[in-house]
């Protein structure tokens, strides 16, 4: 029985798997632990979905409730998402949205997430470097542009970038 101090918590999180392999899903992990032991009914909510990445792989038992929401190729996109993920969390009545990571999908799924208060977290630097390499291999440095300044300059990053 929750109390009336507790809070229905939604944990929104596009990549987590676990057993982790980085460290904003340790991170989250954490967060939804110490929720939970503060008295909290924590739900994360996570595409299932394991084509080119494994989306929503759970393999331990956590402290927290887990919802997946089933993906393909063909439903992993932000309006499909958008829309299962409202109900998901519509059934779920959660008093605060907390979105974890997510890459360039996270802000566009804000509008969905208009009926609760959401905190919204950046764990990478998604939305600097859609490259996700931040280095020049050619040039022998750091990059210092980012997407936000100069996108068409990471386009042809992207394109021309030797691995």
């Amino acid at each position: 029985m929750e109390s009336q101090l507790s809070r229905r918590i939604a944990l929104v999180d596009l990549t987590f798997n676990w057993p982790p392999v980085g460290g904003c899903w340790v991170d989250l992990k954490e967060i939804a632990d110490r929720l939970v032991q503060a008295g909290h009914r924590v739900r994360l909510f996570v595409p299932r979905f394991q084509d080119y990445y494994p989306r929503g792989r759970v393999q331990s038992e956590l402290s927290f409730e887990i919802e997946p929401i089933p993906c393909n190729r063909f439903t992993y996109n932000v309006y499909t998402l958008g829309h299962r993920l409202t109900q998901a969390l519509k059934s779920f009545q959660p008093d605060m949205v907390y979105l974890g990571d997510g890459y360039f999908m996270k802000g566009a799924l804000l509008p969905y997430l208009r009926p609760w208060p959401v905190i919204l977290r950046f764990y990478a630097y998604e939305m600097i470097c859609f490259n996700l390499h931040y280095y020049l291999y050619g040039e022998n440095r750091i990059c210092d542009g980012n997407f936000i300044e100069d996108p068409q300059r990471c386009h042809r990053c992207w394109y021309t970038r030797r691995t």
